[in-house]
């Protein structure tokens, strides 16, 4: 396991390493809700337009599917875990660039980023295949 460790910790330094000055602004945009505002809009609109009156259960359960994985890994897996985020570990003070003092929250892992898209992907998933099977009576389509 310290291997697994180090070899993190040396690819973080690495990568941290490629900095580039003039995407600084432009990634910290990215980190804000409203850079994504018109990807979840267009979203919602595609599920309105695939799913018609049934959309509203999709939206419904996306939210309850983000609801559950976001309070999972933020109360309980980062707790448990306790695994600092790089920006926040000790040994990396002064090694790695951080844009404009952002160091989010001071543990990483589990991402609830990642738990919250698997999680809506995998309740499309089982939405999409128990409709296909519920109307066609197969898991192929009609």
């Amino acid at each position: 396991m310290d291997t697994l460790v180090e070899w993190d910790r040396e690819l973080f330094i690495y990568l941290n390493g490629f900095h580039t000055s003039w995407l600084d602004l432009i990634v910290l945009f990215m980190t804000k809700t409203i850079a994504w505002l018109p990807l979840y809009l267009f979203f919602i609109y595609l599920i309105y337009k695939n799913y018609k009156k049934d959309s509203w259960i999709v939206l419904v359960g996306i939210v309850i599917t983000i609801l559950l994985a976001d309070q999972i890994t933020s109360s309980i897996m980062k707790p448990l875990f306790m695994r600092l985020r790089p920006s926040h570990e000790p040994s990396l003070v002064g090694i790695i660039h951080i844009v404009d003092n952002y160091k989010g929250g001071l543990y990483g892992f589990a991402s609830s980023h990642a738990a919250d898209t698997f999680g809506t992907v995998m309740f499309f998933f089982y939405y999409s295949a128990s409709n296909t099977i519920l109307y066609t009576g197969s898991l192929h389509g009609p």
